[in-house]
């Protein structure tokens, strides 16, 4: 299972790391790290579906994002510590504002306007129904997984805030 947080560098990096850390922001002509409150762990989402998130992850990969540790500075790029790569809570955001479409996630207008248009038809209802019922199980397993990448979504987003309001980093953990 998965888990996103935000929390301090102090628990996932040893002090060397994050000296080691320091060094490459500055190399990428980053900003220097702001202080933020080293007290603050919050759980923004807990028991995640590795596959799900692994999926989220790839996507977030196609556009050179997908990091373990977000970061509460802008630069451009990731940067390399240990095992982990960290990278810029303000691109994240812009990357999550991109996907928001590829996610399908609706404002509550599109909602309403979608249960208004549910049970009109063409009046077609003829054919295989065997053919039928395995493009619906097919049908559900994908909408399932759009529904899990939409939720999964909403929780990057949430924690991407907070972890900014906070000045906080935003770790993912597999």
């Amino acid at each position: 299972m998965a888990t996103i947080e935000i929390a301090p560098l102090t628990d996932r990096l040893t002090d060397e790391e994050i000296d080691d850390l320091a060094s490459a922001l500055e190399k990428a002509q980053a900003p220097k790290l702001p202080k933020g409150d080293d007290g603050i762990r919050k759980v923004i989402g807990n028991g995640l579906d590795e596959d799900i998130v692994t999926e989220f992850m790839d996507r977030l990969e196609a556009h050179e994002i997908a990091c373990e540790i977000y970061l509460p500075i802008e630069f451009e790029g990731r940067v390399e510590v240990g095992d982990f790569r960290a990278g810029s809570l303000v691109t994240l955001l812009e990357t999550l504002a991109e996907l928001k479409d590829d996610f399908n996630l609706e404002t509550d207008d599109d909602e309403e306007a979608d249960e208004e248009d549910e049970g009109e038809g063409d009046g077609d209802d003829e054919g295989d129904e065997d053919e039928e019922e395995e493009d619906d199980d097919d049908d559900s397993v994908a909408a399932l997984i759009e529904r899990r990448l939409q939720v999964l979504w909403k929780v990057f987003h949430a924690g991407a805030r907070r972890a900014m309001d906070r000045k906080i980093p935003l770790h993912i953990r597999m």
